[in-house]
């Protein structure tokens, strides 16, 4: 359970800089790319953690459904 709380915390930690790159974003060319920056890396921590745990164990597909956004 360790091991999945810590992956939770690391999607958290990323799906946080995603909102923070947005709210900075302000129209501009470079927050733009800040934002897709950070939400590509929020993709591959998804990811990444959809490949440690079994979806039985963990419904992923429902927890991102769920964040905000």
């Amino acid at each position: 359970m360790v091991a999945l709380n810590e992956l939770l915390r690391g999607l958290r930690e990323a799906y946080d800089r995603v909102e923070a790159a947005r709210a900075q974003a302000d129209g501009n060319e470079q927050g733009e790319a800040r934002t897709l920056h950070a939400e590509r890396n929020f993709l591959m921590c998804a990811e990444s953690m959809a490949r440690r745990i079994p979806q039985s164990d963990f419904p992923l597909d429902k927890f991102l459904n769920d964040l905000p956004g």
